[in-house]
């Protein structure tokens, strides 16, 4: 039964035609200092928010000021290495940091880092619980080679009691979601349990339970990248109500690379450095 029902999530997703829904505009709240330049998450816990650089940086979390945009606190996880560091996700009692970048395709195990939300008090250290994820379909995603493949993954959001993993699929621009057990440091073998037609590259994903929303960002590929777009989407039944989901565009380009969500209607977005300009963070209004 459970194998009927992720089929016809698959199909159903992948027939419908969301909706457009117009554009939004991302207002500069401040520019972000050169040391987050690959700013790749977001997080907020109190009065600080929480970035961290992608690919080649430190196993560091960087805090900084909502106001201002300095930095003011740098946390280093304990036994964690950067692989490929890309999104962060949050609930009320933990910070989940997400080492499951997978440019060239060719990472098997990705890694979720698990933090005590009252550990970040730390002065310069902080420990954390490893959890270590693989996709069941691996193999049927990785037939377009290096350029091609579906197996990179830069958005996770906490639903639920579950991790929501969104892959960013260059071969067909879609993405297939995989949920992830919090609580276990087996391997976990996931199998999708949806795949959605974004018609780009998903790199952030943000839940709200308010509301009963996520928030997909996503850009262009080839001649279109710096042109983002944010899907917002209702859950329903465990899954992405993507009959009800609406696409809007950011009217102006960037390499946005995460998301939160501020309230019903607000987000919260950062940019990293690029040709487009200096790493930001930018509020959006819906």
């Amino acid at each position: 039964m459970r194998a009927i029902s992720v089929v016809l999530a698959l199909v159903v997703a992948q027939s419908v035609s969301a909706a457009g829904a117009g554009l939004l505009e991302p207002v500069t709240r401040f520019k972000l200092p050169a040391l987050v330049k690959e700013t790749s998450g977001l997080a907020r816990t109190g009065e600080t928010w929480w970035t961290l650089n992608d690919s080649g940086d430190k196993p560091v979390l960087y805090g900084f000021n909502g106001q201002t945009g300095e930095v003011i606190r740098q946390l280093r996880v304990k036994g964690a290495k950067n692989l490929d560091w890309e999104d962060l996700a949050q609930d009320d009692t933990h910070l989940y940091v997400a080492d499951t970048g997978n440019n060239a395709g060719k990472r098997r195990n990705l890694h979720i880092y698990k933090i005590d939300r009252q550990a970040l008090a730390a002065e310069n250290r902080v420990s954390a619980q490893k959890l270590t994820v693989h996709y069941a379909d691996y193999a049927s995603q990785t037939t377009g080679g290096k350029r091609n493949h579906n197996v990179d993954c830069e958005a996770i959001t906490r639903v639920g009691n579950k991790l929501w993993l969104f892959s960013k699929n260059r071969g067909d621009q879609k993405t297939r979601l995989y949920k992830a057990d919090i609580n276990t440091s087996a391997n976990q073998r996931l199998r999708p349990a949806g795949e959605y037609p974004v018609k780009g590259l998903v790199t952030a994903a943000d839940y709200n339970a308010e509301t009963a929303e996520l928030a997909l960002l996503v850009y262009g590929a080839g001649p279109s990248f710096g042109r983002a777009s944010i899907w917002r989407v209702p859950v329903t039944a465990g899954l992405p109500d993507w009959q009800q989901a609406k696409k809007y565009r950011l009217k102006r380009p960037g390499q946005w690379e995460s998301v939160l969500w501020q309230g019903k209607n607000r987000l919260a977005v950062t940019a990293e450095g690029s040709f487009f300009g200096g790493p930001e963070m930018a509020d959006i209004e819906f």
